[in-house]
């Protein structure tokens, strides 16, 4: 005997059966959906420019995101924010599917402004050689410190650097601050680096009346105080006297002293009447019709070289120009320019 399969085909409905009781096949109602799993993007950024983050986004899914509790245009999984301002900031994202939305993931970010321009470099800027000194700046919260000196970045990145000087002269220290958006504009400062001066004001001098002299002290950019009062580098002298420079600058001071000689009543006459001659390393001379009493020559500078009487011939003692002085017998004074 032969057995057909049967087939039963059960289709949804209600059975009103009083054995089996009331049964209701109901709808499928989708899970809640999950919470962001995490937010990619940078913590850091710089003020002015563009950051872009991410998350996965559920099918069917609207993307909400917020920053500072701000509601943004982007429903996507992406968004591109331009930061205006430095500051922390809260980026939340939450998920809107039909209408159940799920809880918020976070992200803070740090926004950073670029550096700006540190303030005025404090510190010598005279020093002696062989000296070290120290320099301040002060630049923005959370901002680090390039310093140069004549080129060289310097090892300290603080507001502070100390630097020893060893070179005489003109240096350049500069300073620009520097964060995660760059570095910033440099500030500047120039160095003059000295030593102690050296003053000669040279051997004692002599000058005819009515002449000056000019005495120089040297060391420009120094300091300087003269026995007259003078406070210049140089001075001009027409009377006799001593006269002392203190020249001073961060590195100490010293001091040098000439004397000056003024010589009165000594003038080039004319040589008219005055027959002269020059022999070798001697001068002859005569005036008609009188007697020479004295005679006192000068060399250029004014000094007295020698001094004669009434005598035929009168030593020179090398090429040069010399100043002669003659008293007659009748008190007159007569003088003379000699070359030799």
């Amino acid at each position: 005997m032969k057995f057909l399969p049967i087939f039963i085909i059960v289709t949804s409905f209600v059975i009103n059966n009083p054995f089996l009781g009331a049964c209701t096949l109901l709808d499928t109602i989708p899970p809640p959906p999950e919470n962001p799993i995490s937010i990619s993007g940078p913590t850091q950024s710089c003020v002015d420019t563009t950051s872009i983050y991410t998350s996965d986004i559920p099918l069917s899914c609207n993307a909400l995101w917020y920053v500072d509790g701000v509601l943004q245009s982007s429903t996507t999984g992406t968004l591109e924010i331009t930061w205006s301002a430095s500051g922390n900031f809260n980026v939340m994202l939450e998920f809107e599917c039909d209408t159940v939305i799920s809880s918020a993931c976070t992200i803070l970010v740090d926004v950073v402004e670029f550096p700006d321009q540190p303030t005025p470099i404090q510190g010598d800027d005279n020093i002696c050689i062989d000296t070290t000194s120290n320099y301040t700046t002060v630049v923005g919260e959370g901002d680090i410190c390039q310093w140069i000196v004549d080129g060289i970045i310097q090892i300290s990145d603080s507001t502070t650097m100390s630097y020893y000087w060893s070179e005489l002269g003109m240096h350049n220290i500069e300073v620009r601050a520097m964060n995660e958006c760059g570095i910033g504009d440099a500030t500047y400062l120039n160095v003059i680096v000295s030593e102690l001066p050296e003053v000669d004001l040279g051997d004692d001098i002599t000058i005819y009346e009515g002449n000056s002299v000019v005495l120089d002290a040297g060391n420009p950019g120094c300091s300087y105080l003269w026995s007259t009062g003078d406070t210049t580098q140089t001075i001009v002298v027409i009377q006799s006297g001593n006269y002392e420079v203190i020249v001073s600058n961060v590195c100490g001071s010293v001091s040098d002293d000439v004397v000056v000689e003024v010589i009165v009543g000594i003038e080039e006459l004319s040589k008219e009447n005055i027959h002269i001659k020059i022999d070798g390393n001697f001068v002859r001379f005569e005036i008609p019709g009188v007697t020479i009493k004295q005679v006192l020559i000068f060399d250029i500078a004014g000094r007295i070289i020698t001094e004669y009487g009434n005598e035929t011939q009168y030593f020179l003692p090398e090429k040069s120009i010399y100043f002669i002085r003659i008293a007659t017998s009748n008190n007159r004074i007569v003088s003379f320019k000699v070359v030799k």
